[in-house]
């Protein structure tokens, strides 16, 4: 899959974000909505809107929960999807949950209270290419 579509033009990437308590995927739609950078977006809140997504779709990424980035690495799921193309979500500041999750392959880790903050720059890092605003491509 290729994120450039010419020297100085990228497409724009299609991000899923599957988080199920609905404060924080709303956020999350809303700070991607105002970024600078233009992102494709389907939000869902269950594991079935997920499995659905997947299927229909061919996402550029996924933002996970960490409890449902576990559920998601014990299905037929990662057959289908790379985790390193996931940013998990975590709840809170801690090392041994950033661990975990990249034990098991993810492609970044964000503390709830840094979505703001590290979000959109982290995203970039995981699909590894330059990502111009919209109004520049």
């Amino acid at each position: 899959m290729s994120y450039m579509d010419g020297p100085s033009r990228t497409v724009t990437p299609l991000v899923i974000v599957a988080v199920a308590h609905t404060t924080l995927r709303l956020l999350i739609v809303d700070l991607l909505e105002r970024d600078e950078v233009e992102w494709k977006l389907r939000a869902t809140a269950s594991q079935t809107d997920l499995d659905t997504a997947l299927q229909e779709e061919e996402p550029d990424l996924l933002i996970l929960d960490a409890a449902d980035f576990s559920a998601f690495c014990r299905k037929d799921s990662l057959q289908t999807f790379p985790p390193g193309r996931i940013v998990v979500i975590g709840p809170e500041p801690d090392a041994a949950y950033e661990f975990a999750v990249r034990h098991d392959g993810a492609g970044a880790w964000i503390a709830r209270d840094r979505v703001g903050e590290e979000l959109s720059q982290c995203m970039n890092n995981v699909l590894d290419f330059t990502h111009w605003p919209a109004s520049t491509a």
